[in-house]
């Protein structure tokens, strides 16, 4: 009975220090992917101050649209 507890109490440990582990992993590869679209959305805004229109079309999609605050909308054609 005692050997069945114990290995039962190994079990949990071992599954939720993994869980943490994988956790970890998640959140350090969300961290990345927040820094690149951090990163192209900063892109964005300097190639719009510049009228850059080569650097817009590289990050821009062909179905692209935006509104802005007065309800006018454009795409990026």
């Amino acid at each position: 009975m005692r050997l069945l507890l114990a290995l039962t109490l190994f079990i949990g440990v071992v599954v939720a220090w993994l869980g943490v582990g994988s956790a970890g992993a998640q959140e350090n590869n969300r961290g990345g992917v927040e820094a690149q679209i951090r990163d192209i959305e900063e892109q964005f805004r300097v190639a719009k101050l510049k009228n850059d229109v080569q650097s817009l079309d590289r990050i821009l999609d062909t179905s692209f649209v935006e509104t802005n605050q007065n309800g006018n909308s454009r795409t990026k054609n």
